[in-house]
């Protein structure tokens, strides 16, 4: 038996997948590449050289897939998967529970996203969970952060250090991603260094996420940062810069949630070995 889990996000489609007890394979593909999501698991899936006659379930994340009808209308389509046992549902709530459990200590969740950025919390001994959410919007999440890089002509794996040469970081004013790519470029044509102005797009989105923290009553306990902002080792600086304390990563951030999905459903009680 294989288990299969999909999060299906703004920017990426992540997979996990694993045996009971093997280490857990994850892969991503760009969302516009991923349409089939039959073929993308089937690619997944070869990794693992399954038989013949073996079983796979396949699970969604709750809010991903139903925001992508037209994704998991080609996945029902698709002749491979509907071999396989029927698609099922993973409630969301369930997922940043069994992930907040692992992390072996009192500790806020902070998932931020392309577009999404939120803030989950475990209450009444672990069994409900509070969620503060910021406004689905480009600004301050991981796409803004793609959008300003781009109008900089600065490739995102080239973040970190571009960033990390700034000298004097720009303020930007404008909280509308079509405003702030206008004010970006004036920045640089009134002679604004590139990674001066490309920090200041850095910490005008953790400015973000601080607020985000601050309505979730963060008070002294650390944080666990996931999402594909976690990535950024210059998001993670500033915001321990500005007095946040952020737990040791313990998987790649972006593939968090799915594989916190696959141990939920195969009920580990630790983070799996993980193999890209």
């Amino acid at each position: 038996m294989i288990d299969v889990v999909c999060d299906a996000g703004a920017r990426y489609v992540k997979l996990a997948l694993a045996r009971p007890g093997e280490t857990v394979r994850v892969l991503s593909a760009h969302a516009q590449d991923a349409v089939d999501l039959s073929l993308f698991a089937q690619r997944a899936l070869s990794a693992l050289n399954p038989g013949r006659l073996e079983a796979v379930r396949f699970y969604r994340l709750e809010e991903d897939l139903a925001e992508r009808p037209s994704l998991l209308a080609r996945v029902r389509a698709v002749s491979p998967l509907r071999r396989w046992a029927p698609m099922q549902q993973l409630e969301s709530k369930a997922v940043w529970l069994k992930c907040l459990s692992l992390l072996d200590q009192e500790a806020l969740l902070l998932d931020a996203g392309a577009l999404r950025c939120r803030v989950f919390e475990r209450l009444q001994g672990g069994t409900k969970l509070r969620v503060v959410e910021n406004e689905r919007c480009t600004a301050g999440g991981g796409r803004f952060v793609e959008l300003m890089t781009q109008t900089l002509g600065v490739g995102l794996e080239d973040l970190d250090l571009t960033v990390s040469a700034a000298t004097k970081p720009a303020l930007l004013s404008s909280p509308c991603p079509v405003f702030a790519e206008s004010e970006v470029v004036s920045l640089l044509n009134a002679g604004s260094q590139r990674e001066d102005v490309l920090a200041g797009v850095v910490n005008d989105v953790v400015d973000k996420l601080l607020a985000l923290l601050g309505r979730a009553q963060l008070g002294q306990r650390p944080v666990y940062l996931v999402g594909g902002l976690g990535r950024w080792q210059c998001i993670r600086s500033r915001l321990e810069q500005q007095g946040i304390r952020l737990l040791e990563e313990l998987l790649d951030p972006l593939f968090v949630p799915c594989v916190a999905g696959l141990m939920q459903v195969q009920q580990r009680r630790q983070w799996a070995r993980i193999e890209v």
